[in-house]
Order: structure tokens, then C-alpha cells, then sequence
């Protein structure tokens, strides 16, 4: 009886343990839209988090917006679904938090002080830049990746960058994001890119915005490619999108089962075993 109870326990803290881990990660966006027939994810609701649809800026949603049905292969992250294409430097994909929940509009709200984490995994087609922008401010606030370096935006004056080695095309690159927000007005934005064979260790950036004074909340994304040709057939590829308010919960394992089957993974075993020992 009581190595059924010790079990039993065990297993209570370990479901707590996982059920808190998870529950920091606020948005996400993981384009698994295998079974649609689409071309665009203009209209699509996937994910959580989100106050609506995929929407466009402009133009033709199999350019803004157009839905790959490969997803971007990174050791970060497995393979399932697909992933966003776009291929215009003005029109693009667009969508928007879910500020009614309460968790994130504090989590996206920058007057107050804190941390946000955001993730996702990128693959240019060509060495033309890219970003993906924040919305809701009148500063610009956004992470762009040139041919051999990345940059960091955060407020009404130049960006911070700093050289990465070039980004291959066709290659997948992990991205890993920090809001460190201040209330006193010294907000930044901190980067850091990983590539295919890179391991994903302790929380480090290898480039961050000056100190800014933002005010108000980021509201959602836009992802753009930045090629003036516009539509020439060379799309940015997105995927796997995280936003929430720790580290771990931006760059966790998607490998690992949710938290609710953790735990009736452990249950299980404790049940056995239990069950072995009264035996």
C-alpha cells in the first residue's frame, strides 16, 4: 500500500511539474494542415493563441500567404504538416494574438516588466532578406535575416546586427527570440540563430537591439520575404511558431509527449508497478 501511494504521489508531482512547464508557452503555429486541401493559409485557423484566421496584406494568397505542404526539417523539431511560404517584400501573412486571454495580452504587453520568448524555424530560398515583424507598435519591431547576418529591430532608430555566417539556402535555421521588457522604458530585443547541426543549449543571443522606450502591446506577426522582384519564385519558409514567457517553453523538445500523456505514461507505470509489488 505504500508503494502504491509513494507511485501515486510521484506521479501527482510529476504531472504538476509538466502541466506548469507547458502551461508558459502562451502561442503557437505549427502550419499542420497535412489534411487540408489548400494552397494558402489565408482564412486557416490552426494553432493556439490566436485572436483569428491567417489573413493577408495584400495580393494573391498563394503568394502573401501560401501554405507548403512540407513542413522545415530541424533537428529542433519534427516533421509534421507543412509550413508558410511567402515571396513578396510588401504583401504578406498576418495574424493576430489572442488579447482576450489575459495570460498573454500581459505576456505581449511591454509597459510592464518581464520576459518574452519567442521561436520558429526558417529556410530561405534565396540570400534576399526576410522578417518577421511584430504589429501593434509605431516603432518597428521585428527580426530580419540578411544574406550573412541577422538583425534585430526594436524602436524608431537603426537596427543591431551582427554576422551569423550566411544563411544557405534550402537550409533550416532554428530561431530563438527575447523581449526583455521594462516598465523604466529600456526595452530589447535579443536574437539567436541555430543551424541544422546546432544543439540547442542555455539561453544566449548573439545579437541585440539599443535600449528602446516602447509603449503598448505587440498585437500579432506579419511575415514578409524581402525580395524587390516580387513573386520571382523564391519564397522564405516558416514554421513551427512559439511565443510564451520562459525559455524552455520556446525551445522544449516537440519530440517530447504533451503533459497529459506524461502523465498517463507515468500513471501507468506506477500502476504496474504497484500492482507487481502487492503481487
Amino acid at each position: 500500500m505504500r508503494s502504491k501511494m509513494l507511485a501515486l504521489s510521484l506521479t501527482g508531482l510529476l504531472a504538476g511539474a509538466t502541466s506548469q512547464a507547458g502551461a508558459s508557452l502562451l502561442v503557437y503555429e505549427g502550419f499542420d494542415y497535412d489534411s487540408l486541401a489548400t494552397t494558402t493559409v489565408n482564412g486557416t485557423t490552426g494553432g493556439t493563441g490566436w485572436g483569428g484566421a491567417w489573413g493577408i496584406t495584400g495580393g494573391g494568397p498563394t503568394v502573401s500567404a501560401a501554405y507548403s505542404s512540407t513542413s522545415l526539417v530541424n533537428p529542433a523539431f519534427p516533421s509534421i504538416g507543412g509550413s508558410l511560404a511567402v515571396d513578396h517584400n510588401t504583401f504578406g501573412a498576418t495574424r493576430s494574438f489572442d488579447l482576450t486571454n489575459a495570460d498573454i495580452a500581459d505576456a505581449v504587453n511591454l509597459s510592464l516588466d518581464g520576459s518574452l520568448y519567442f521561436s520558429f524555424v526558417y529556410r530561405p530560398s534565396t540570400t534576399t532578406s526576410s522578417n518577421i515583424q511584430f504589429t501593434g507598435l509605431s516603432d518597428p519591431v521585428f527580426a530580419r535575416f540578411f544574406s550573412n547576418n541577422i538583425a534585430a529591430t526594436a524602436g524608431s532608430g537603426t537596427f543591431s546586427s551582427a554576422g551569423g555566417g550566411a544563411f544557405t539556402p534550402g537550409s533550416s535555421y532554428f530561431v530563438i527570440g527575447k523581449f526583455t521588457k521594462s516598465a523604466a522604458g529600456n526595452d530589447v530585443l535579443s536574437l539567436n540563430v541555430l543551424g541544422e547541426s546546432d544543439p540547442i543549449g542555455p539561453e544566449s543571443f548573439i545579437v541585440s537591439s539599443a535600449g528602446a522606450a516602447l509603449s503598448g502591446s505587440l498585437t500579432g506577426i506579419t511575415v514578409l520575404q524581402g525580395d524587390p522582384a516580387n513573386n520571382n519564385g523564391t519564397p522564405a519558409f516558416f514554421d513551427e511558431f512559439r511565443l510564451g514567457t520562459t525559455y524552455e517553453s520556446v525551445t522544449a523538445d516537440a519530440v517530447i509527449p504533451e503533459p497529459g500523456s506524461i502523465a498517463l505514461l507515468a500513471c501507468g507505470f506506477a500502476l504496474v508497478a504497484a500492482r507487481r509489488r502487492r503481487g
